[in-house]
């Protein structure tokens, strides 16, 4: 009989631990729902920022007399990678123009995208700047209405690249630079 009772309680008590682990584990799967969830959701807010940042962007550069040529510009940048060329499809917010000049305009929204001090900006207009024949690039904070005019001064000089003999060559080989120390970078992160 005492034995039975002792198969009883522990029968009992494994039952009530299984219990508490199936409930601990249903807790634990509805909070990653939810924090997935709530992820989705301020996911689909900073989109729905981003395409009204876009859209106001326009009348802020009329507004600064800018004039847009051309909007979600396609264009293409080739480095050299041991030697064969790699080449990257790209895609900047607006061709924009004012004073006999052209300028990528590329429009971010948020905490930190607008800032220059944010180094994913700053890497994306570098790369513009070396793609795209324009003599800088103007950055639209869409959430607080400002612009930004931006020269990419990549040689130390305010001379505009295409009147330096050689500039184009010296960009290519900095920016594959540049590039190859992000890669490696990203790499030595994980």
């Amino acid at each position: 009989m005492l034995l039975l009772l002792l198969a009883a309680t522990v029968a009992v008590i494994v039952q009530s631990w299984r219990l508490a682990r199936q409930r601990a584990l249903g807790r634990a799967h509805r909070a990653a729902a939810a924090r997935e969830q709530d992820r989705e959701l301020a996911a689909h807010a900073r989109s729905l920022r981003a395409v009204h940042g876009e859209r106001e962007a326009v009348t802020l550069l009329e507004r600064d007399g800018y004039v847009v040529l051309e909007r979600q510009v396609a264009g293409s940048w080739t480095v050299r990678a041991d030697g064969e060329p790699v080449t990257f499809g790209l895609r900047a917010d607006y061709l924009v123009a004012r004073d006999g000049r052209r300028y990528i305009a590329e429009v971010k929204t948020g905490r930190l995208a607008p800032r220059l001090s944010h180094g994913p900006t700053r890497r994306q207009l570098l790369e513009y700047g070396a793609a795209f024949d324009v003599h800088g690039v103007v950055l639209v904070d869409g959430d607080l209405d400002t612009i930004t005019h931006v020269e990419l001064d990549l040689f130390g000089e305010a001379v505009p690249r295409r009147l330096r003999p050689g500039a184009g060559t010296l960009a290519i080989v900095a920016m594959v630079l540049f590039s190859i120390g992000v890669a490696v970078g990203t790499a030595v992160r994980r």
